[in-house]
């Protein structure tokens, strides 16, 4: 078990029979990709470290692959160690964004958006950044919650469109994405005659 960013420690041994195979790489397989590479010493053991990379995923699978190479080609076999299953723990939030009813062609509009991280740790200060269908507008510093005006330009389609903030990962923090809709309209004006 081990958070994102930690380095965690391995080792493990290569033996052909009852014998240490000495001075050959083995290379750690994170998730069936190579990550890091180990040397066996003299008795065919090895060792190291890795940073658990910034994949906000649940759980990654830890393995060992030698292959032969030089001149342990044709003389040995390639193997493969079992999965280790990796825990992976980070911290993760709700994220909860609001608008106003109604929003009009050329006028302001506020977007408001709340975290809640739960029982981890709260993030002080957190970049979001706010689109209107998929074109960026703008970005802003959040605390726990944030409230920022944006433009609705006066060539606006009428009608719904999607407001989406995201924050990007910071740290241990996943990132997070959150959409509302934002409904624009055309004022009514009311005329009266005397």
């Amino acid at each position: 078990v081990a958070f994102v960013g930690d380095n965690i420690s391995f080792g493990g041994a290569l033996t052909a029979g009852e014998r240490g195979l000495a001075g050959r790489d083995v290379d750690i397989l994170l998730d069936g990709s190579r990550y890091v590479t180990a040397r066996t010493d003299s008795s065919g053991h090895y060792q190291g470290t890795l940073q658990i990379p910034f994949r906000y995923v649940p759980e990654m699978d830890l393995q060992a692959l030698y292959y032969p190479r030089d001149k342990d080609v044709g003389l040995y076999l390639a193997s493969l160690s079992p999965v280790i299953k990796l825990k992976v723990l980070f911290y993760q939030a709700d994220f909860k964004v609001t608008m106003e009813d109604k929003s009009y062609p050329g006028l302001d509009t506020t977007v408001a958006g709340r975290f809640n991280y739960g029982e981890s740790p709260m993030l002080n200060d957190r970049k979001v950044e706010i689109y209107l269908d998929d074109v960026f507008v703008t970005e802003a510093t959040a605390q726990q919650a944030f409230a920022q005006k944006i433009t609705i330009a006066p060539d606006a389609d009428l009608g719904k469109h999607v407001v989406t903030v995201s924050s990007a990962a910071a740290g241990r923090y996943s990132p997070v994405v959150a959409t509302a809709v934002l409904n624009v309209t055309r004022a009514t004006p009311i005329l009266d005659i005397n």
